[in-house]
């Protein structure tokens, strides 16, 4: 079967998988699938063997998984060149901080683009964990943004309300605050009870009137070390939602970088402070 390099510009994963197997390998896939299943039919009427139809299905399955590995992997780095960062089709997310990533099991990072925005390192990646077992078992999927700075940042949260509480990152030692009404209405911000001077620093009315805007709507924020981190549920598999995620970690850097710059030092020592108390 050919290769990608000749398929145009994707905008919507989904779509370039169909696209992809179509008009690329358009008979070389449904070919020898259409000849599997009638090797499939022969052989069930002849000696009511069934192998010819699990043949073409596994064909089917195989063709499609590779067509969107393809398409995804051909998708993001397209948008790591375009954004100037580098592209990892794998990676590990052992260095990751956050409630996210301390859940379920085999975690997995994938599709990683990595830069350095305004002298901030970040990260933009798909994310995954398992949950359950058997029939119970479930795999979460989610795209991250993570941002790094020189310093410690306050210890929060930041939630969208939501009657699925499978993504609210909150820690059990963070205490919920009230920010204002309005925002209070769409968001849940919770906090390490010893910096709650410092969230409140963050949120000026300027910062609310940007996190309640519409294309902000669904994500979730967890400041936490030097890190901070913007979580939607799902892929970004569209050109729209990825960069909807690069835009909200633009934003951030941009938003709330030089008041994060003007806390490490007011952090790092009630952080101190609160290790020698105990």
């Amino acid at each position: 079967m050919d290769d990608a390099q000749s398929f145009g510009t994707i905008h919507d994963v989904n779509v370039a998988v169909w696209r992809y197997i179509v008009d690329v390998w358009g008979w070389k896939f449904f070919g020898p699938a259409l000849g599997l299943f009638a090797l499939g039919v022969a052989a069930a009427a002849a000696f009511n063997a069934f192998w010819g139809f699990v043949a073409a299905a596994l064909w089917l399955v195989g063709g499609i998984a590779l067509a969107r590995m393809r398409m995804e992997e051909r998708f993001f780095r397209a948008l790591a060149r375009e954004l100037g960062f580098t592209y990892a089709q794998h990676g590990n997310a052992a260095d990751a901080a956050g409630n996210l990533f301390a859940r379920g099991r085999n975690r997995a990072a994938s599709h990683i683009l990595e830069g350095v925005y305004r002298g901030r390192p970040m990260r933009l990646f798909q994310y995954r964990y398992v949950v359950g077992h058997g029939k119970r078992k479930h795999t979460y999927y989610f795209a991250v943004s993570e941002i790094s700075f020189d310093g410690l940042v306050p210890d929060m949260t930041v939630d969208p309300k939501s009657f699925l509480k499978d993504l609210d990152l909150e820690w059990p030692h963070q205490r919920r605050i009230s920010i204002r009404a309005d925002f209070d209405d769409q968001f849940e911000v919770h906090v390490n009870e010893h910096l709650k001077i410092e969230a409140f620093e963050i949120f000026t009315p300027e910062i609310i009137a940007e996190l309640l805007r519409p294309e902000r709507n669904g994500y979730s924020f967890e400041f936490i070390g030097n890190k901070l981190y913007a979580v939607k549920k799902g892929q970004t598999l569209d050109r729209a939602s990825f960069l909807a995620l690069a835009d909200t970690a633009r934003f951030l850097v941009d938003a709330l970088g030089p008041r994060l710059a003007r806390l490490h030092d007011d952090v790092a020592a009630m952080q101190a402070a609160t290790a020698r108390a105990r």
